[in-house]
């Protein structure tokens, strides 16, 4: 009996130890949880604030251009009309391609950084086979997308001339071949681009080959995966 009176406050303590301690594991949990949510937040509210800076821009260029457009017709300056219509042309397409692809997953990306790929002067042009890309999961496309357009574009601002960025997709026997190129006239970030595709095809079970083709001044990306479906 004397044991027993003994061992109860001690059963007692242990419980509220116990108590406590799933307690505070609960409260890190939920504070963890809170820094996400408000992780996501921000991150949401900065891509939409991208987005309205990006809409905004373009439609202040579109309505001083409209007006140049309604002053030329006025003075009837037909020559300067059909260069300003061929130039807004050319632009809207540029800037059309820049933020669309058949990949919801790309679109989103390119959206997100349209505004650093604008003020670098990158021009994008996708090709994709299969915009679905049904060999890789919601998540691991846009991880992919981004760091490889994060990558490009970091490559394209050390060049002097033409920047551009190509994304493709093609089968080749029975795998999925991603494709990017990217302007460059340096080898020497061929290393540091190995690098981010050597963490990628551990992301996504892919195997990736890269090369600096001196002639074009440019570096090419290869990711090949199996055309099954994966889960990130």
């Amino acid at each position: 009996m004397n044991i027993f009176l003994f061992c109860l406050p001690v059963i007692f303590l242990i419980c509220l130890i116990q108590y406590y301690v799933i307690k505070v594991s609960n409260l890190k949990k939920n504070l963890e949880i809170s820094k996400l949510n408000q992780e996501l937040l921000e991150s949401r509210y900065q891509y939409l604030l991208n987005q309205y800076n990006t809409n905004f821009n373009f439609l202040h260029d579109l309505l001083k251009t409209c007006t140049n457009l309604t002053v030329l017709i006025n003075n009837k300056k037909y020559k300067e009309l059909e260069e300003e219509i061929y130039i807004l042309s050319d632009e809207t397409y540029k800037k059309f391609n820049t933020i669309y692809s058949n990949s919801l997953s790309l679109s989103i990306v390119l959206n997100e950084k349209q505004q650093e790929l604008t003020e670098n002067d990158i021009y994008v042009t996708t090709t994709l086979l299969d915009g679905d890309l049904k060999c890789l999961s919601s998540n691991q496309q846009v991880y992919l997308f981004n760091e490889m357009i994060s990558a490009a574009i970091n490559s394209c601002k050390n060049f002097n001339h033409r920047r551009y960025i190509i994304v493709k997709s093609f089968m080749k026997e029975k795998s999925m071949i991603i494709q990017f190129i990217f302007s460059n006239d340096s080898i020497e970030i061929l290393s540091k681009v190995k690098t981010i595709t050597d963490e990628i095809d551990k992301r996504i079970s892919s195997i990736s080959n890269v090369k600096f083709d001196e002639s074009n001044q440019t570096i090419e990306v290869i990711f090949s995966l199996n055309n099954a479906s994966n889960e990130f």
